[in-house]
């Protein structure tokens, strides 16, 4: 009987663990208090290797990064998901339709210059496992 016992517990214990386990990978893959059309780009193709957020100075405003093949291609959006090109001030660019696009800046210490605010390196909210 207390062999019984013991495997019974010993059973649930492992469930347990593995299920608690797998909520947690699958919470810890999305960061808190991204916005949610964010979540819905990362959710809505699977070519999304790692989503960085970096916020302005007084924390108000945040922009995300996505990078993606080939040979990590970033994209930027910001927290109401308009997508815009940073490129280093001064810089060529290869983009023949550069004029279409809103444009960021790559400043020298590695803040980014978007629309007269500047916003740094924050957190990363996604990689993908």
């Amino acid at each position: 009987m207390k062999k019984i016992i013991l495997a019974l517990c010993a059973a649930a214990l492992l469930l347990c663990t593995t299920t608690c386990s797998s909520e947690e990978t699958n919470k810890g893959r999305y960061a808190k208090n991204i916005p949610a059309c964010v979540k819905g780009k990362i959710k809505s193709t699977d070519v999304i290797f790692r989503a960085d957020e970096y916020c302005s100075t007084d924390g108000a405003k945040r922009i995300y990064d996505f990078a993606t093949p080939p040979a990590y291609m970033v994209t930027w959006n910001d927290e109401e998901c308009n997508g815009f090109m940073v490129v280093e001030r001064e810089a060529p660019s290869l983009n023949p339709n550069q004029d279409d696009w809103d444009m960021g800046y790559l400043l020298p210490d590695g803040t980014i210059e978007y629309k007269n605010d500047f916003y740094h390196f924050k957190r990363i909210v996604f990689t993908q496992k």
